[in-house]
This record gives C-alpha cells, structure tokens and sequence, in this order.
C-alpha cells in the first residue's frame, strides 16, 4: 500500500510539475548582446520520463525576439547551453569564450519562486582549461509576466564574477583582501619574509652600489611610485614597496620576501608596453603577498627532512664526504638523490614553483587592474619572452622547468582578463616627482642618459644577483635542518 501511494505521487506530480508555455522571450544585455549565443531545448513530461518537445537556437540577431512554440505545451525544463565570447580587454584574435550549460526545472508557479537551476558546466574554450569550483546557476531570471508567456532574463550577466562558487574568489578582483593567499604551511612568520629581504637588500644593495640607480633618481623613484600603487591594492596593502633600479640589460624583475623589488632596466626599456612592465610587477609583488620565498623554503626543509631522515636510517653518513654544511647538503641531496630516488621528490619541488608562478600571473593580474592598469600585460610581456626564446616545448622540458610554459601562461592570462574581469579603466600613468610632471616616455629618455653595460656585463650582473639569492636560501635551509645535520654527523666523527 505504501509503495502504491508512493507511486501514486509521483504520477500525479509528473502531471502537475510543468507549466503551459506558448511564447518564451530571452532578455540579454545589450553590451553583450553581439557575443553571446544560446541554444534551448524544450521538454515535455510523458509520466515518468521527458522528451524534447522543441529545440531552439538564438544568435545576437534573435535574441531581442519572442520564441513562439506554435501550441500551448505543458513543459518541465529547459535544457540550455549558453555560449559567450568575450573580448573585454583583449583585442578581436585574442577573445575568450566560455560555454554554460544546465538544466531549468519549471515548478508550475506563476511566480517561478523556487525554479531550479542545475548540472552547470562549465567550459573555457581554450587549450590549457582552469580548474574552478564555480556555477553559474544565478545569472539568469526567470518568470511569467502574462499567462502561457516565460521570460528568461540574463540581462544583468555581464562576466564569469556574476557567479558564484568557493574558487571565483581566486579569478576575479572581488577576492582581493578577501582570500587567504597562504593555503599550506610555512615555518616562516612575515616578519621572518621582512628580516630576510632586508638581510638580502643590504648585502646586495653595499656590494653592487654602482650597478643601481639612486634611490632619488628619476627612475627610481618613478618606478617606486607605481609599484606603491600596485601594492595599495593588493592583499597587503599595509606592506610598503622598497624598489631599486638594476642598470643591467636584463629583461626581468625580482621580488624578494618582505617587499624588495628589483627592476632591471632592461624590462624598462625592452617591454612591450607600460601595461607590460606593470603586468609584470604585479606578478613580482603577487610573490611577496602570497610569500612565496618563504614557502619555498619550507618546502625545501620539509623535503630535506626527510632525506637526512633516510640517510641516519640507512647508516649511510659515513659515505658521505663534507668540508663545510654546504658541502654536506650538496652530498646529501646528489646521494638521497642516487640512493633513494629523490627526484621525485625534486620534481614536486618544482611543480610547486610552476603553481606558484602561475598563483603570481593570475593574483598579479589582478593587482595591475586595480591599480588601473590592462591586466592583459603579463600575456603581452610573455609574448615577447616568447619571441626572444623560442622553446622547442617538449614535455619532458615542461615538467624539468621551474617556469610553466609561455603558450599556458598567455592563454590562462588572456581568459582570467576577458572573462572575470570588467573592462580596464586604464589611468593616465603620469605622477608627480621632483616638482614636475613625469611620464613613462620620459623615464626612458632618462634612461637613455645613462651608461648601458654590455650584454655580457648584465649576464654577469643577473647571474650575480641570483647567486646571492640562492646562497642566502641555501643558508636559511642549513639553519634550520641544523640540528639534523648534527645527528646525522655523529656516525663520522665517532
């Protein structure tokens, strides 16, 4: 008895949970209205099950116009798959396009309180696809305003931020300040990230005086001025900036923990445009707020850890030759590397560095726009990266570089720009220095005024700079594996 009742139930709602439908009319909004496509399809409810009654396609011909179904129908849900290509702030070749695609289950109300909108998918149209936990189930409006007529209103959509869902945070300019940048683990405080740069800054800043710009030179203090408009927007706007010029031919900027900037002048004077450069200290000033330096580190003690862990197990010390606690990390790394296959180990250590560097391009994106710059100028700078070193992209090179691939980050750029972001209103770039009007123009004909050292020159300066980097991590790394170390010590001096 209580199984037919159940039955009976469930007939009587197939009956009931639809609506009479004659004419359907879809609202877009009318800036998007040239970039957006739509097909629907109609169902009608037969007991238990459904079939497709009607099915529809608009273009941004039809989309102002009713869709008439010939006869009054009883219809349950609408199958719909929404295509949408975006060129807010990328050019006509560079649009980006997204496909929604759902089910709208009609509950017979007039009101249509309580429709439901569900199975949203959701596909970007390009190569290198982002992983989101985000629906899309709130950008439409639906209702009856006459009897027998449905009205699907998406006139308010007018990019991916309209959704919602646990990651859009991370995709579009809403999230800033908002997010917790820092998901894993860091043995590190930021007044740790503040002390090491510093420690850094003042050791480089003494030894190579004569390859930076003062700090009151024109350039100097104009580049210190945009990346302060960089960091006041971003996710720790109570960090101030400390940049300083490198007088190198070097494409490139570096950021230090704790807001140490370095420019190289070659990204000055080579970039493709201001909104590249900027592009770029956004991506650099990402890796402060999300503290990657120190991440690293942390990252890297993790994983020697556990490699002196296996070599005290192993009683492999004494095969290890040192003369300095540099020495020994060297040994241990080549020799866990030998002896326990640590590359794997090695690798993850660098996918984490390309997550990381993709983390920058999109939080830096997000950083340039709000400072009122086009968001677009990291794919703009990565094209000529590009251009200037050409890879033969194998994937056996992708997966041993610290560095994602050009083609990834341009693509992930471009899509994050057009379709989560409003267009940019880009400011004028001008500020006010040393009494007077400056422009970016300006800026490289001061440049110009300066003494440029030779390719080789700025190879040895770069190379320098990283050395000092990466003695200074290796350094930290060694203080804090110390007691380890001396564990792992005993066997040989015994």
């Amino acid at each position: 008895m209580k199984i037919l009742f159940v039955l009976l139930i469930t007939l009587f709602s197939s009956f009931t949970y639809a609506y009479k439908i004659n004419e359907v009319k879809v609202d877009v909004a009318s800036k998007i209205e040239n970039n957006i496509s739509i097909e629907l399809v109609f169902n009608k409810k037969y007991f238990l099950f459904e079939k497709e009654f009607k099915r529809v396609y608009l273009n941004s011909g039809l989309l102002s116009n009713s869709i008439q179904l010939e006869q009054t129908v009883n219809i349950s849900s609408i199958d719909y798959n929404i295509h949408w290509s975006s060129t807010n702030n990328v050019d006509n070749l560079d649009q980006q396009s997204v496909k929604l695609s759902g089910k709208i289950k009609l509950d017979g109300k007039s009101s249509f309180e309580g429709s439901k909108i569900k199975n949203d998918r959701i596909n970007f149209s390009i190569n290198h696809k982002i992983k989101t936990n985000i629906k899309c189930d709130n950008i439409f409006n639906i209702f009856a305003p006459a009897k027998r007529q449905l009205t699907i209103d998406l006139s308010n959509f007018a990019s991916m931020a309209q959704c919602h869902g646990e990651d859009l945070k991370h995709y579009t300019l809403e999230g800033v300040q908002k997010r917790d940048l820092e998901s894993s683990s860091n043995f590190f405080s930021l007044n740790d990230d503040i002390n090491l740069g510093k420690d850094f800054a003042n050791k480089f800043n003494i030894e190579n005086s004569h390859l930076l710009f003062p700090i009151d030179h024109p350039v100097t203090l104009y580049m210190q001025a945009q990346m302060e408009k960089i960091a006041a927007v971003s996710d720790m706007p109570f960090l101030k900036p400390k940049v300083r010029v490198i007088n190198a031919d070097v494409l490139n900027a570096f950021a230090l923990p704790g807001g140490y900037v370095y420019i190289y002048r070659g990204l000055l004077e080579k970039s493709p445009s201001f909104d590249g450069v900027m592009g770029i200290l956004g991506h650099e000033w990402a890796h402060v707020t999300a503290r990657h330096g120190t991440r690293g580190q942390t990252r890297a003690i993790k994983t020697m850890t556990a490699a002196i862990a296996f070599a005290a197990i192993a009683n492999i010390a004494a095969e290890i030759k040192y003369d300095s606690d540099e020495q020994l990390l060297k040994e241990l790394v080549q020799f866990s590397a030998n002896a326990i296959a640590i590359g794997g180990s090695q690798l993850y250590i660098l996918n984490k560095g390309r997550e990381q560097e993709l983390e920058a391009d999109r939080i830096g994106s997000q950083y340039a726009q709000l400072a009122g710059f086009n968001p677009t100028g990291i794919a703009q700078t990565f094209r000529l990266f590009k251009e200037l070193s050409p890879s033969s992209n194998t994937s056996l090179e992708r997966i041993l570089s610290t560095h994602p691939h050009h083609d990834e980050r341009i693509d992930k750029n471009l899509l994050q720009s057009a379709l989560f972001y409003p267009i940019a209103q880009i400011t004028n770039d001008e500020i006010f220095t040393k009494g007077q009007y400056l422009a970016f123009d300006d800026i490289l004909r001061q440049l110009d005024q300066e003494y440029l050292p030779s390719k080789e020159e700025s190879t040895i300066i770069a190379s320098a700079f990283l050395q000092l980097v990466h003695e200074q991590n290796e350094r930290k790394i060694l203080d804090r594996i110390a007691p380890q170390l001396e564990k792992l010590r005993a066997p040989k001096n015994n």
